[in-house]
């Protein structure tokens, strides 16, 4: 018997490597209007994206306007003469075409399939999304699939979680975990939703937050062990401590965190609801070439 009955998903950054496909991504699409990609253009694409992607998901701009917004800042800074629309749609195509999966991850799904309901839970644009999934077979292992970009909520608000109990079946919040690398969108929505959460923490980076995930894994490979789909079991759960109960201390060894406080809420945004992380990269190495060729 496993541990949980649903495995809900992220996709950037845990099974689809994003950062490879949107530096790819961005290349072609200056290669189109004649300009010679370079790491200042990477980077200083990551910086403006991270900003219109807040902007959008506090609704200040719509989906549409997205690329018009981050591409028209974009060659504006380097002083390259192009439509800034047009520029950002063969962005979103190419995008499309880019569905290399984190090492491990068709395994991991793999060893859960049919034992599990499994649901991805991703922040980003339908179109886009969907077609990634596709190309890379996901769609395939997948009960549900439940994107914020076709939705009026985002992580890390509770509702999605719950929306994608739903669609994978109506299992419990308390018979799912969440699993992704973003501790403030994956892991504090899953918190706030009543799941246990799994932080796909590959680079061993340190959490700077309040709150805990209730595991924490270096590689995909250990996942169906943690949902006691195959091989050895970790220690029982212990429960998350309520806002008026003591803290546990977590237990030694291994990587695995128990919960040390009550989960602080995310800052909200304008409307109210809950801000969620872009599904950006954090501006990991690309093989782009140097020194910036002149614009």
């Amino acid at each position: 018997m496993t541990r949980y009955d649903c495995v809900l998903l992220d996709a950037d950054g845990t099974l689809l490597d994003y950062e490879a496909g949107e530096a790819r991504a961005l290349a072609r699409a200056l290669a189109v209007i004649g300009i010679e990609p370079c790491p200042a253009h990477l980077a200083a694409y990551r910086e403006i994206n991270a900003r219109v992607w807040e902007r959008f998901e506090r609704r200040e701009i719509t989906q549409r306007e997205i690329g018009r917004e981050r591409f028209g800042e974009l060659l504006a800074r380097f002083g390259i003469r192009g439509d800034p629309e047009a520029v950002g749609e063969r962005y979103l195509e190419f995008l499309g075409e880019e569905a290399k999966l984190i090492d491990g991850a068709r395994e991991a799904l793999h060893a859960l399939r049919g034992r599990v309901k499994l649901a991805l839970v991703t922040n980003g644009l339908g179109a886009v999304q969907r077609a990634r999934l596709a190309r890379s077979g996901l769609d395939t292992l997948l009960d549900a699939v439940v994107i914020s970009g076709e939705l009026p909520i985002a992580k890390p608000d509770p509702r999605i979680f719950v929306l994608a109990l739903e669609r994978a079946g109506g299992v419990p919040p308390h018979r799912a975990i969440m699993v992704g690398d973003n501790l403030a969108s994956d892991v504090l929505g899953a918190i706030q939703a009543g799941l246990a959460s799994c932080w796909f923490n590959p680079r061993g980076e340190a959490n700077p937050f309040p709150f805990f995930p209730t595991y924490e894994i270096r590689s995909l490979a250990e996942l169906p062990g943690i949902v006691g789909a195959q091989g050895p079991l970790p220690r029982p759960i212990s429960p998350a401590p309520s806002p008026r109960s003591p803290v546990p201390q977590p237990a030694c060894g291994g990587r695995r965190r128990a919960a040390e406080s009550a989960p602080t809420p995310a800052d909200p945004s304008p409307d109210g609801s809950p801000r969620s992380s872009p599904p950006y990269g954090d501006g990991g190495a690309s093989s782009w070439p140097s020194p910036c060729a002149g614009t």
